[in-house]
C-alpha cells in the first residue's frame, strides 16, 4: 500500500509539473501567432545593380552603331585622280586633306566624318535622375594609309608642304548631327550637323563636354528649354569641304579607337525632395 502510495504521489507531482508547463508554454506559443506590422524594407537593402541605386554614378558607354562619310572635290582635271575608288581605305576615317601640285595649282581636297551613337540600355532603365555631365573620349592615332593622289606618297598626318609631322592636337573635332542617320542611311556625302546649340565644347585633346546634347537626347524636360531632335554625335575633320582650297598640302586624317561616352548622373533619394549635388 505505501508502495502505491508513493507512486500516486510521484504521479500528481508529474501532472501538476506538466499542467504549470502549459500554463507558461501556451501563451508563448500563441503569442508569436499575432500578426506583425509589416516594415518597409530600405530601398537600399534591395538586390539592385549599383548604378541604379540613390546617389551619383558614371556610366562609360559603348559605341551602338556607326556610319562613316566623305566627300571629295577636285579643283583641276589635269591633277590626277585618287589612287582608288574613293574613300576606299580610308573609309572610316576622321579628319581631313588637301593636295597642291608641285606648279602651287590646287588639286583637290576631302573630309572625314563618323557618326556614332552610344549603347544607352542602361541608362534608360533609370527613369527618375538627373544628368549632371556627359564627356565623349577616343584614342586617337594617324591613319595607315591615304593613296589621295595617284603617285605620290602622302602621309596621313603632314604638314602644307607635305613633309610627315606629328599632329598634337589631333585632327578630329565632335558636333552633333542634325538628321536621323540611325533609322534612314541619308543620302550621299556629308551629315549635316548642328551650329552653336547644343553646346560642345573641348576639354583636352581628346576629351569634349556633351552635356547638352545628352540633356537635349535624354533629359524628361528639355523640350521645354528649347531643345530640338539630334542623333547621337558627329566626330568629324575641323574644317568643312567649302573652307578647304587645296592650297597647301596638309593633311589630318586619324583613325580613332576606344569611343566612350561617360554620363555622370544622380538617382534622387526614394520618397525625398531632390537636391542636386553642387
Amino acid at each position: 500500500m505505501r508502495t502505491i502510495s508513493r507512486l500516486s504521489a510521484v504521479t500528481k507531482l508529474s501532472l501538476a509539473f506538466a499542467s504549470a508547463l502549459f500554463v507558461v508554454v501556451a501563451p508563448l506559443a500563441a503569442r508569436s501567432q499575432i500578426p506583425r506590422p509589416k516594415v518597409p524594407i530600405p530601398r537600399e537593402l534591395i538586390t539592385i545593380p549599383e548604378y541604379m541605386r540613390p546617389g551619383q554614378h558614371t556610366l562609360s558607354l559603348d559605341v551602338a552603331h556607326t556610319l562613316p562619310r566623305s566627300a571629295a572635290k577636285t579643283y583641276t582635271g589635269s591633277c590626277g585622280h585618287f589612287k582608288e575608288n574613293f574613300p576606299g581605305v580610308m573609309n572610316g576615317s576622321v579628319g581631313w586633306g588637301q593636295t597642291e601640285l608641285s606648279s602651287s595649282s590646287p588639286c583637290g581636297s576631302q573630309v572625314f566624318q563618323l557618326a556614332v551613337t552610344f549603347d544607352t540600355t542602361n541608362l534608360d532603365k533609370i527613369s527618375e535622375k538627373v544628368i549632371d555631365r556627359a564627356v565623349l573620349t577616343y584614342d586617337e592615332a594617324q591613319a595607315a594609309y591615304c593613296p589621295l593622289l595617284q603617285g605620290v606618297n602622302i602621309s596621313c598626318w603632314q604638314s602644307g608642304r607635305g613633309v610627315r609631322e606629328n599632329k598634337p592636337n589631333g585632327c578630329a573635332v565632335v558636333r552633333v548631327p542634325t538628321i536621323n542617320w540611325i533609322e534612314t542611311a541619308p543620302p550621299p556625302g556629308l551629315i549635316p550637323y548642328a551650329g552653336a546649340r547644343p553646346t560642345v565644347s573641348r576639354i583636352s585633346v581628346r576629351e569634349w563636354d556633351v552635356t547638352e546634347p545628352v540633356l537635349w537626347q535624354k533629359q524628361k524636360n528639355a523640350a521645354q528649354l528649347g531643345a530640338f531632335a539630334t542623333y547621337g554625335f558627329l566626330l568629324s575633320g575641323g574644317p568643312s569641304l567649302d573652307q578647304l582650297t587645296a592650297e597647301d598640302s596638309t593633311v589630318c586624317i586619324s583613325t580613332l579607337s576606344n569611343i566612350k561616352l561617360h554620363v555622370t548622373y544622380t538617382v534622387p533619394p526614394e520618397g525625398k525632395p531632390f537636391q542636386p549635388p553642387r
